[in-house]
């Protein structure tokens, strides 16, 4: 690697193999010994693996979501140990699943208990920190029953890039 000797501190984008990488030199110079004393940060981050902000992944969930892509926004933004939460008297639903295996089998009980699914409305994204929250207005006919709007808040938690926790809040009745 060819390092640069400046005084202050520079900053070098390379790109290798379609990758970005972020390197951060600071040189200090110390006369009295005569020599250089480097201190190398490297800060490594590709385009596909850089970490995305909590309002990038909310902003990608809505957008998902609003076009029926469920299985896609689990599969991209959720952490594989994230957990999720229900309201407590939730029938067929336990209050807490736990990983993404657990997470995948209730959204197929869920879709096992629906005849037909004609939309859904986001309202949001609204971000706090590392979390967000969105309402949904799903326009739903269940089996067995008459069609219906069944809305609902979710909160999420972003960590490291990922969802890591999912909560719901709807009406129970």
């Amino acid at each position: 690697m060819i390092i640069y000797l400046f005084k202050k501190s520079i900053r070098l984008k390379l790109y290798i193999i379609g990758q970005v990488y972020n390197l951060y030199f600071l040189l200090l110079f110390f006369i009295p010994f005569n020599y250089f004393i480097f201190t190398v940060e490297l800060n490594f981050q590709t385009i596909k693996q850089s970490i995305m902000s909590t309002q990038e992944i909310a902003n990608k969930w809505a957008e998902y979501c609003r076009t029926g892509q469920w299985d896609k926004a689990q599969a991209e933004l959720y952490d594989t140990n994230c957990v999720s939460l229900e309201m407590e008297g939730a029938q067929g639903f336990p209050p807490k699943v736990e990983g993404m295996e657990a997470i995948n089998q209730k959204a197929e009980h869920w879709n096992q208990m629906v005849e037909e699914f004609h939309g859904v409305e986001i309202e949001g994204p609204i971000v706090a920190g590392n979390h967000f929250t969105a309402s949904m207005k799903m326009d739903i006919t269940m089996k067995g029953q008459a069609r219906k709007v069944d809305e609902e808040v979710a909160v999420f938690r972003v960590e490291n890039g990922k969802i890591v926790s999912e909560q719901f809040f709807y009406p129970i009745g």
